[in-house]
């Protein structure tokens, strides 16, 4: 609104502001939080749900070993070594002309797709900030 303003050269305000669309989530797609309290201890609620890896799809992801992803899981960081430097690099080369990778963050998956950790990059490691544990056993 206030750009419009700006270039009408005039002032503007908001009465009513309603989001319909963010990322891969719509209105259309939407269902009321008393629909899902109705299913909330019922398999049905799956059926309204998606995988957590929707809302990170426009964050560079990565899959990590079995054993990394104990470790990640556990709040530990992990080394980026070189196989997954090399994914970080073929990721980066998409996304513009940098190839910092500093300060990034990432969402991280095992090899089976189950979600692991969002992680930033920092000195040569995965560090993670949040992690997913959906009742996997810890090896």
């Amino acid at each position: 609104m206030r750009d419009l303003a700006q270039t009408l050269g005039t002032r503007g305000h908001v009465t009513e502001l309603r989001r319909t669309k963010t990322g891969p989530f719509a209105l259309t797609g939407a269902i009321s939080l008393e629909t899902l309290e109705a299913f909330s201890h019922s398999p049905a609620a799956l059926d309204y749900l998606r995988p957590i890896a929707t809302a990170l799809d426009g964050i560079p992801a990565l899959a990590v070993t079995d054993p990394d992803s104990v470790r990640l899981r556990s709040g530990n960081s992990v080394l980026i070594r070189a196989p997954l430097f090399a994914r970080l690099m073929e990721q980066q080369a998409g996304s513009g002309p940098t190839t910092e990778i500093e300060g990034q963050t990432v969402y991280l998956s095992t090899a089976k797709g189950e979600p692991v950790a969002l992680a930033e990059i920092a000195e040569g490691e995965l560090r993670p900030f949040r992690v997913f544990n959906f009742g996997q056993p810890f090896s």
